[in-house]
């Protein structure tokens, strides 16, 4: 995964060594290791429901740094469209206008979109623009101290609770 709060260049170069290093064990020499990387994109009643998601150039620059450097033979490398991700935030975390958003994607030509050769983002960015949704809004980090769109919604997780591991998190990230 990639995208994660507080990830460094560090981390991309880290996941590059592993995979070189897991492949010297890979025999004989048709056999290969798959690489899927994924963008992170933080979840309501999570501990990283407050942190931002990475934009579409921030993600393809670190994947175009991947596919640079994850090639060989014996490698291949999968990743999930920047694009998507962003929707998938912008759903996760959308506002009461998210339905209204779905709606007007749909209006748009927007079918089966989970469906990588269906998918257009194209029709999304549209349908945002008719209804005054910003996508990048719902990727942005949210602050703590003020109710979330989807806090209405009762999961039996306390709020309190979410925070305190997302604070631990924070602070075990400070100590490494």
């Amino acid at each position: 995964m990639i995208g994660l709060p507080r990830e460094e260049q560090a981390d991309l170069e880290a996941l590059i060594d592993l995979a070189y290093r897991l492949i010297e064990h890979i025999k004989p020499l048709k056999n290969k290791l798959t690489i899927n990387v994924s963008n992170f994109v933080p979840k309501p009643y999570t501990p990283f429901q407050w942190v931002s998601q990475a934009d579409i150039p921030t993600l393809t620059t670190k994947l175009n740094y991947l596919k640079a450097n994850l090639r060989h033979p014996q490698l291949e490398f999968r990743w999930t469209d920047p694009q998507v991700s962003i929707i998938e935030g912008a759903l996760s975390r959308g506002d009461e206008k998210t339905g209204a958003l779905i709606l007007a994607a749909y209006q748009q030509g927007a079918r089966f979109d989970a469906w990588y050769d269906h998918f257009s983002f194209s029709s999304w960015q549209k349908a945002a623009q008719q209804i005054g949704f910003d996508l990048n809004q719902p990727l942005k980090p949210k602050p703590t101290d003020e109710p979330l769109p989807w806090e209405f919604i009762d999961m039996g997780i306390p709020r309190e609770r979410l925070l305190q591991e997302y604070e631990e998190s924070l602070a075990v990230n400070r100590m490494s």
